[in-house]
């Protein structure tokens, strides 16, 4: 590994540029190399996806903060006098591992004198400001003006940056010139590809750094897509700056890193700097930095402003040799002031932020779990050792590969079949994974147009209440809609039985329909307290009435199963029901679920047996799936058909798919059948103890979803449970004129007579 690593470093580093004395680099090389990064990227898992601050289970936010005009936030924190008396306005661009809380150090009485007001921010994916997937060296320039424009700094304004955030005053110099009325930069980063460089000077530099830095440096320009991975594993060296163990040739330098780790300030700055994913900060920032440039810093034209290199000359990070190129490259950088060597000016010497106490944990994730509203946490095993099964097949395609390339180990074709085989379950790994969740109220998420309570997750739940006024009501039920369903959905009970009723009914989103936040660990029991926790919220009292419909009444269920003691009283409307119930006749189960079409029948195997598979056989159009989804199937209900039909050529199914799936289909459609059809490991509906309210269900004796016959089963072993079967009703009982009226009146005893 040593003479591969070493042999190879010129040859790889400098954007295919060579000297004379360079090697030819062999073509099946080339081609392997070529074959292993289309493999990195085709295997790997994406990185997980940021915590944004302020919004579920993310870190609160605590900074002032502006909107930018994509939409995303920017925090700042502001220093030296009062912005409006200022003579001078400052943007402050901190470097890697830093915040808005750095700055220049400048003494106050300086900063009086000159009349210095100064604003540091955090980039994005730091701190508090939210990430910018699209980050680039354009993007961190406009981020600074924007900044300057909405606190309003003036026409003009002077740029500072430091170390690796100096990319943003050379992509201020190259796109905002003409809004700059100075800029300076202290020990700013240099990337080796730049093209103005001597290939064999950068070559040099580059090979001096420690194997981890070179190849840290190399996937950040070559192969940014597997750049979190590569910091992740353990198996390779990675980057001795995010370990915060680069040698350091000055003294200084090493003692104050000393004192910064001993004291805790390093890892206080890691954990703000990080709280919203490393990803989105740390690696983000390699990528800009050394991933590919649009232009080449020494070739800027001269902006209209003095422009000043700050750099010292025992610099552990940024060779010195290649500033000095930069600066005598650029004529308009000779000034004498313009390039200042001094030897104690190092990275983490210069502009670091006091200590600052750690930010406080988000509510979600520190009150998750908490109390009495305990979340069940589900593993997928089965994507579990899938995903091991890869990692281990990843190492061995690494280990390989620099065995075959130092010339010491296998062979060319055991590797491609170990490359082919890795390849195949790689792509299998990204085929299953479903696209993460686009949250309500976040960046590039629907927009919050309901009312909504937190939960004690800190997740959010939308609702719509209807009836009486929750105040002046006699019974208040709270409404679990169906499969596909949302907020808007209800028993419909006429007004005047609700209002001669006195009744209060509140409806909501289940987790992750509509603009109810997503739930990746939800569960029957999830189900229940979610239930629980809205009632509470609204502050409907000790006991409520529950009213569920179809695949919604799994939430039914886990009520009378987890908070019994919470309920006044419980109707379903045709309850789904799971087929692999263990108390359900074997042999008739098995007998109706033959009945149902191929796809469906795949469609609850595979949400039972692997419903980490779910996503991708949903989506995939070689076999068949569920005609539930897709609205195909015709129902033998007269009534149901006849809608269904209607739905289909108006736009209505597929408008109230669109808003029931806004958030991602996974985490509404999908995570619905996996609770449902998955396993009931806690209990299961024919075990449950009779609770202390009555329970009624209705169901059609032409239901088309749901058989009659299982559900009759279901209610003579639970003798407690009150039956109504209706003749010649179909599945979608909330659409029978009358049958709302009916439902509520039966659920909620008549007011006692005068």
């Amino acid at each position: 590994m040593e003479r591969l690593l070493g042999a190879s470093a010129p040859a790889l580093v400098c954007g295919g540029k060579r000297g004379k004395g360079d090697a030819v680099v062999v073509d099946p090389l080339g081609t392997v190399g070529q074959l292993g990064e289309w493999l990195f990227r085709a295997a790997l898992q994406p990185p997980p996806a940021p915590r944004v601050c302020g919004t579920p289970g993310g870190p609160p936010v605590t900074a002032r903060r502006m909107r930018l005009s994509d939409g995303r936030h920017l925090a700042y924190e502001e220093s030296g006098v009062p912005r409006e008396s200022a003579r001078y306005r400052i943007v402050f661009s901190h470097g890697f591992t830093g915040s808005r809380l750095d700055s220049l150090r400048a003494s106050q009485e300086v900063a009086e004198e000159l009349g210095v007001y100064m604003v540091g921010f955090d980039r994005a994916g730091y701190g508090e400001s939210d990430p910018n997937p699209a980050r680039s060296v354009r993007s961190a320039a406009l981020d600074m003006e924007e900044l300057a424009d909405a606190l309003g700094l003036g026409d003009k304004f002077y740029v500072v940056g430091f170390s690796l955030g100096c990319h943003a005053v050379w992509g201020a110099l190259r796109y905002i010139p003409h809004r700059l009325a100075g800029a300076a930069m202290l020990a700013p980063v240099v990337n080796y590809w730049w093209p103005g460089f001597p290939a064999d000077l950068a070559a040099e530099c580059y090979a001096r750094q420690a194997h981890g830095d070179q190849w840290a440096l190399r996937v950040s320009h070559h192969a940014p897509g597997v750049l979190h991975w590569w910091m992740g594993q353990r198996w390779l060296p990675t980057s001795t700056v995010v370990d915060n163990t680069t040698h350091l040739p000055n003294k200084r330098d090493a003692e104050v890193r000393r004192a910064l780790t001993a004291d805790g300030t390093l890892e206080r700055k890691r954990e703000m700097a990080t709280q919203q994913g490393i990803h989105e900060s740390y690696y983000r920032d390699m990528t800009v930095m050394f991933g590919k440039w649009e232009f080449d810093p020494m070739a800027l034209p001269e902006p209209p402003c003095p422009v000043h290199l700050w750099q010292g000359d025992e610099d552990g990070l940024v060779p010195v040799v290649l500033q000095r190129h930069v600066a005598g490259k650029l004529g308009w950088c000779l000034e004498p002031i313009l390039f200042q060597e001094k030897p104690k000016l190092f990275g983490i010497r210069a502009p670091a932020a006091a200590p600052t106490p750690t930010p406080p944990m988000a509510a979600g994730a520190s009150t998750a779990g908490g109390g009495d509203c305990k979340r069940e946490k589900r593993v997928g095993s089965g994507a579990a050792a899938m995903h091991a099964c890869v990692g281990v097949l990843r190492l061995i395609c690494v280990a390989c590969a620099i065995d075959w390339l130092s010339g010491t180990g296998s062979t060319p074709s055991g590797l491609l079949v170990l490359m082919a085989v890795a390849l195949a379950v790689g792509w299998f790994v990204n085929a299953v994974r479903p696209p993460p969740p686009t949250p309500c109220g976040t960046p590039g998420g629907p927009p919050v147009t309901a009312p909504r309570v937190r939960m004690r997750d800190g997740r959010y739940l939308a609702y719509a209440e209807s009836g009486v006024n929750r105040d002046k009501a006699r019974f208040k039920v709270v409404y679990s809609h169906g499969f596909s369903g949302g907020r808007m959905d209800s028993p419909r009970a006429s007004q005047e039985v609700l209002e001669e009723l006195g009744v209060y009914m509140v409806a909501f989103d289940r987790a992750g329909y509509g603009e109810s936040d997503p739930d990746t660990r939800r569960s029957l029991r999830s189900a229940a307290l979610d239930v629980e926790d809205l009632a509470d919220a609204l502050g409907l009292g000790d006991k409520f009435h529950l009213v569920c419909s179809s695949l919604g009444s799994h939430a039914g269920w886990a009520a009378i199963r987890y908070i019994p003691h919470r309920l006044a009283g419980v109707a379903m409307m045709a309850p789904v029901i799971n087929y692999r119930w263990r108390g359900l006749p074997r042999g008739l189960a098995r007998q109706i679920y033959r009945r149902q079409t191929v796809g469906d029948q795949w469609s609850l195997r595979i949400a039972y047996y692997a419903p980490w598979l779910l996503h991708w056989w949903m989506s995939q159009p070689w076999l068949p799936t569920s005609t539930v989804i897709d609205g195909s199937a015709p129902f033998p209900n007269e009534l149901d058909e006849k809608n269904r039909v209607m739905a289909l050529s108006n736009g209505m199914f597929h408008q109230r798919a669109r808003l029931a799936t806004q958030q991602g289909i996974q985490e509404s459609f999908y995570r619905d059948m996996a609770v449902m059809f998955g396993r009931w490991s806690e209990f299961e509906p024919t075990d449950l103890e009779e609770p202390p309210c009555p329970v009624h269900l209705f169901q059609g004796d032409e239901d088309g979803v749901v058989p009659v016959q299982l559900q009759r089963h279901i209610c003579r072993r639970l003798g407690w449970i009150n039956y109504h079967e209706l003749a010649g009703v179909g599945h979608f009982l909330s659409a029978v004129p009358g049958l709302g009226d009916r439902i509520i009146s039966t659920l909620l005893p008549e007011p006692a007579s005068a």
